[in-house]
């Protein structure tokens, strides 16, 4: 399971008066306010072939298709973890993933929104928390997973009691 009162607890404090804004709060709040984008989707997973990764990345693609209106207000934030993995099955699923994002950005991007921002990084519990309360939604789509905890970890964050949360049935 994971510590939900500390997932709790740290997402109240973000919205508190005296709380002082971290440097991903500060980001993600100015891309709302210049109107660069209007909602926040968020996918975290490890960058492992059952986590889905590029599936995720294609159906975000595959929204924007469908859904033109939505061009320049949504934006997707994919955390892919690095699993440590130094295989060539590795490699090749980040290419496919660094491939994706590049075409999605090149092909419906504009100077002033990127619809994919891909973080192939690791971020503290602390910092996931802020990215789970500041999205408006999680998509999680693993193609196999057992009791998946970013889905639990999202949740847990919905201070303000609103978001979305998008599961996979393969969760």
């Amino acid at each position: 399971g994971i510590n939900y009162e500390r997932f709790r607890q740290r997402s109240a404090m973000l919205f508190t008066e005296t709380h002082q804004p971290s440097k991903i709060q500060q980001e993600m709040e100015l891309l709302r306010s210049t109107g660069q984008i209007e909602k926040i989707i968020l996918s975290i997973g490890k960058l492992d072939y059952t986590k889905g990764i590029p599936q995720r990345i294609r159906a975000f693609e595959r929204f924007l298709q469908l859904y033109p209106e939505y061009l320049g207000r949504v934006g997707l934030f994919v955390q892919a973890i690095p699993s440590g993995e130094t295989s060539q099955t590795f490699y090749n699923l980040k290419s496919k993933v660094d491939e994706l994002v590049g075409r999605i950005n090149g092909n419906y991007g504009t100077i002033t929104w990127t619809p994919v921002r891909y973080l192939n990084q690791v971020f503290t519990v602390d910092e996931r928390i802020e990215l789970y309360s500041l999205s408006d939604v999680a998509l999680i789509l693993p193609l196999r997973d057992g009791m998946n905890l970013v889905a639990k970890e999202f949740v847990a964050s919905r201070y303000r009691d609103r978001g979305v949360l998008i599961l996979s049935e393969l969760a």
